[in-house]
């Protein structure tokens, strides 16, 4: 249903772990159906892309890049091209804020995720940005403990998860050969400073017993290791590969993998050494005090202490240390294999995104549901995330059939709560809210139908504002009816914190009290705790009043998006009114008594009341003109006493006051007077008769 598109960010990559996770991530997302591009701010030529994932290097040859640089080649780069609805800004700190520099200067949005795949600290020190970076990111992904717990404590309301790197088992032979007799060290990985490959040539020399040293991987380094091993006479111990695709196939008898790193994250080459049964030999660095655990799976030794190496491989040649079998190694990094790992990787990048909760309430409603959730269902959504939340109210025909077969057939995306007793609309909306995960909620009655684009259309405008409400126009639609989008226009944006605004919208579309058509922010009704009255019908009015008078902000699409389905035998219509045609009014009097409780209206009390009369006086006395069953003298005097009651000046109210149409007039006169039941009724009778 949604559709995802990643750009995968990046400095700078040549050929090693971090590119070799790079690619099987990106190869991964294309098969889960997610769009991958991989933008390479610097390229030096290194191919090292697989030829499936799209590749654009952005600026060629080596130098001095600054931000703002890096920043305006990402912004030529998307003004021709779709933008991404994440931006997985991998490595560097810093390509957080080239992303969102960009997006700035573009006026566009989109999720920023940091992959990071060594120390912060590291990061800071050659200058590729550091923590203030990552405040600009929606999350962080890091691959050891340690980092999380850093990023945390600077700022614990940071979304940092915890992500491995996936090995392939499917690649990694056991290798049952290992062990200290054949005294032979394993390196892979690139050639630079901070691998400190010298401590483990320096500790080759020291060593009494002669272990020998296989190094795959290329880098700056090299060069200067091959003369260091030539000056300490190891040149006929010490062999120098070169990059290799498949570094396990030349590694046969290899005794343990040795590694003296400065700093590390969490090294892919320790992960995959392991799972082909050989032990790893490291310092104690972030990450592999995480993976070694010694004398079950490796050995740690200090930082730069080839001595300390040096004796640590004495002891294991000469049997003085316990050895390490090949499956113990295997069995104890299961939890990186390449699919789990990646799945996990998936699900937590794309939950960066939003999600909308589409609350469906259903009762009895067989002939009109599948309509409905095939309308919701067939949304194109892109960059955002849909569950649909339907609550069966102890339907009596069909209706519970349907919705299971529909939750089978969508497991993923479609969640059925079933009642055991019906408890109306309002209590199923609740029960929906209280399942919803999504950071914005919808509600769609079950008998009605959305538009293809009217997720996508009211998401982009509260993104776009950050708007507590968003709504669109609605249609009534009877049967044979096409389900046909209308409209167009800039939207209306309302800031319901100025006081002259929010007058403007009480009166303009105050009336509308129906919660669908609309996309609300989930923490919006959260922490004003907005929720439905239960037990009644109507119950529709408190909570959109509440979310009128609380909402900050608010925006009006004007595109038709929602098809209000007639159906003649709810309760809106047929007979079935009669009975609870008077919850307008209860409902509202409700609300209002909580209104000026709360004292919620002090900023707009005339056009409050104006609607408040509207609601809870001038409609149910509309419906006894055009209907004479249903005229009720108990029910005319509740009105007019509550109405009173609230607001004892609704004469002076200026909008009933200079409002001289003949239904305020015959208003204002029962309002005015004392009728007895008989004479009301006549009065009403003979109006109605005037204006036919």
């Amino acid at each position: 249903m949604t559709k995802i598109s990643i750009d995968i960010l990046l400095a700078v990559a040549e050929k090693g772990g971090v590119e070799n996770v790079v690619n099987q991530t990106a190869l991964y997302l294309q098969e889960q159906g997610i769009q991958v591009r991989i933008i390479q701010m610097v390229w030096e030529g290194v191919h090292w892309v697989s030829p499936s994932v799209p590749f654009y290097p952005l600026l060629e040859g080596r130098g001095t890049y600054s931000l703002n640089q890096f920043t305006e080649s990402y912004t030529d780069f998307l003004l021709t091209r779709k933008k991404p609805d994440i931006v997985l800004a991998t490595a560097w700190p810093m390509m957080v804020l080239t992303a969102k520099m960009a997006a700035a200067r573009l006026n566009i949005r989109f999720k920023i995720v940091s992959w990071l795949h060594a120390p912060v600290d590291r990061y800071v020190a050659a200058g590729f940005g550091g923590l203030e970076c990552l405040e600009k990111a929606d999350a962080v992904f890091v691959l050891n403990e340690k980092a999380q717990k850093i990023i945390r404590a600077h700022n614990p309301a940071l979304r940092t998860e915890l992500v491995n790197n996936p090995v392939d088992f499917t690649r990694c032979a056991l290798h049952t050969d290992t062990g200290p007799e054949n005294k032979t060290l394993l390196f892979i990985g690139r050639l630079s400073v901070e691998k400190r490959i010298d401590v483990i040539l320096h500790a080759l020399r020291i060593a009494h017993t002669p272990w020998q040293l296989i190094l795959i991987g290329d880098g700056d380094e090299r060069s200067r290791l091959e003369e260091l091993a030539a000056s300490l006479q190891l040149t006929d111990r010490v062999r120098f590969l070169g990059w290799q695709s498949n570094p396990y196939e030349h590694v046969s008898g290899a005794s343990a993998m040795v590694m003296a790193s400065e700093y590390e994250s969490f090294p892919l080459s320790a992960i995959e050494s392991l799972a082909n049964g050989i032990p790893v030999i490291s310092t104690p660095v972030d990450g592999i005090i995480e993976l070694i655990r010694p004398g079950i799976n490796g050995y740690l030794y200090p930082s730069g202490d080839s001595n300390g190496l040096a004796v640590l491989l004495d002891s294991l040649a000469l049997g003085k240390l316990p050895w390490i079998s090949p499956e113990t190694c295997r069995e104890s990094v299961a939890a990186y294999e390449e699919q789990q790992v990646l799945a996990d990787f998936k699900q937590k990048l794309t939950n960066v995104l939003d999600k909308i909760s589409v609350i469906i309430p259903c009762y009895n409603v067989e002939k009109q549901l599948s309509r409905c959730l095939d309308s919701v269902l067939n949304q194109n959504l892109h960059g955002v995330e849909m569950e649909i939340i339907c609550i069966d109210d102890k339907s009596t025909d069909n209706t519970l059939q349907i919705l299971e077969s529909y939750e089978s057939a969508h497991s993923e995306d479609f969640l059925l709560i079933p009642l055991s007793e019906n408890k109306k609309q309002g209590y199923g909306r609740n029960t929906g809210m209280q399942y919803a995960r999504g950071s914005y909620i919808t509600f769609v009655d079950a008998d009605d139908a959305i538009s293809p684009d009217m997720l996508q259309q009211l998401y982009d405008e509260a993104a776009a504002r950050n708007c507590d409400v968003v709504e669109c126009f609605y249609k009534e639609i009877h049967d044979g009816d096409a389900l046909s989008v209308s409209g167009s226009g800039l939207p209306e944006y309302f800031d319901m914190r100025n006081p002259s605004v929010k007058r403007k919208y009480i009166l303009q579309y105050g009336w509308k009290t129906a919660p669908w058509g609309r996309l609300y922010k989930s923490s919006f009704l959260t922490d004003n705790e907005i929720r439905f009255p239960t037990d009644l019908y109507m119950e529709d009015i408190y909570f959109s009043e509440r979310c009128m008078l609380l909402m900050r902000s608010y925006s009006r699409i004007m595109q038709t998006h929602y098809f209000y389905c007639i159906n003649e035998t709810g309760v809106m219509f047929g007979d079935s009114i009669l009975r609870y045609y008077m919850h307008t009014a209860q409902i509202q009097n409700a609300t209002t008594e909580m209104v000026l409780e709360q004292s919620l209206i002090n900023d707009c009390r005339n056009e409050y009341a104006y609607l408040h009369f509207s609601k809870a006086f001038a409609e149910p006395v509309q419906r006894m003109l055009r209907d004479e069953r249903f005229f009720s003298y108990h029910n005319f005097r509740y009105m007019k006493e509550t109405l009173f009651h609230f607001f004892p000046d609704i004469l002076e109210n200026p909008y009933v006051a200079n409002d001289h149409s003949p239904e305020m007039l015959l208003y204002k006169e029962l309002l005015s007077q004392d009728y007895p039941e008989q004479l009301l009724r006549e009065l009403l009778l003979r109006f109605s008769e005037s204006q036919q």
